[in-house]
């Protein structure tokens, strides 16, 4: 199983190359000069830049979080990382890793910390009880492990 970290390469590779994509845009747009294509042609190029931009600043959220994670004390809580074992009352158990989907890989089922499952296993530790709303209703399981 693959638990990001700090130093994950692939997010770091995206980060290097989004920079490298907003440096070139900005380049050609600059230049871009003449007629009215030519301004139009301008504008659509720093309109894209500022959309990787956006994404930069939010991969390096992420890339913070996950670091910050990192950092935190294993204390038995649930955290961004961490992976919780659950038995449910119908008598079926799952484990799921706390974190943002697209960056988790591996064997555990991801579960974003947005989603109400994910958000009810926030800050739980083993023995706890957590219930969350599902399409199918209200569902409650028992925290059985955390690391």
């Amino acid at each position: 199983m693959t638990i990001v970290t700090t130093h994950e390469p692939g997010l770091e590779a995206e980060l290097a190359a989004l920079r490298e994509r907003a440096a070139l845009l900005r380049l050609s747009a600059v230049t871009c000069s003449g007629d009215a294509a030519d301004q139009a042609e301008r504008v659509h190029l720093e309109w894209e830049a500022e959309q990787i931009d956006l994404r930069i600043e939010r991969l390096r959220d992420r890339i913070d979080a996950v670091a910050y994670a990192a950092q935190t004390p294993a204390d038995g809580t649930a955290r961004l990382g961490a992976i919780v074992e659950l038995d449910f009352a119908d008598g079926g158990s799952s484990q799921f890793q706390l974190g943002e989907v697209a960056d988790l890989a591996g064997l555990v089922s991801a579960v974003s910390t947005a989603s109400p499952l994910g958000a009810a296993l926030l800050g739980a530790r083993a023995g706890d009880t957590v219930t969350y709303g599902a399409p199918r209703g209200r569902i409650t399981a028992r925290v059985t492990a955390v690391r």
